[in-house]
């Protein structure tokens, strides 16, 4: 007599096996969107310098024109235009610094950048709020002879002066 193996035939998949799948694709979906927020962090976090740069630039070409002196401003402006507010309400404006309307801003609008010279307009700080600090980074802030400046939400942890 002959012995017949019989399978029986599966439809689908078990709750077991949909269970793990599940999990798995869960799994890799948050560790997708997490590294893809990182990356985010990162590039703002890298404009932000070049942007603070480019203003640094400006003030040394502004100090040229003006007898070794930086923009004067010690206030406190607050904004979306905060750094464009006091450097051009102070003559920072033109061929003689930057043109007015290449101010840069914050790649987050709920961010600024905020500018302040030290008396007597022998030095500045340019402050801003980086989202993914390095250690590096934040031993800039507050630049010697700056203050410490809130951001917005927290305290300015990237400053920038001629001393840097």
């Amino acid at each position: 007599m002959a012995t017949y193996f019989s399978f029986k035939q599966s439809n689908g998949f078990t709750l077991l096996e949909l269970m793990v799948i599940i999990t798995l694709v869960a799994m890799l979906a948050l560790s997708g969107f997490s590294s893809y927020s990182a990356s985010q962090k990162s590039a703002r976090d890298s404009r932000r310098k070049t942007d603070l740069e480019t203003v640094r630039q400006a003030l040394e070409l502004y100090r040229s024109a003006n007898s070794a002196l930086y923009v004067n401003y010690t206030g406190n402006t607050q904004g979306s235009n905060a750094l464009k507010t006091a450097l051009t309400n102070n003559g920072c404006y033109g061929s003689a610094c930057m043109n007015s309307t290449s101010y840069p801003s914050d790649p987050r609008s709920d961010q600024n950048y905020y500018y302040r010279s030290v008396s007597p307009n022998t030095t500045y700080c340019i402050y801003s709020l980086l989202e993914q600090p390095t250690t590096q980074d934040t031993a800039t802030c507050p630049a010697s002879g700056c203050v410490t400046v809130s951001c917005g939400t927290a305290n300015c942890n990237y400053c920038l002066t001629q001393h840097n």
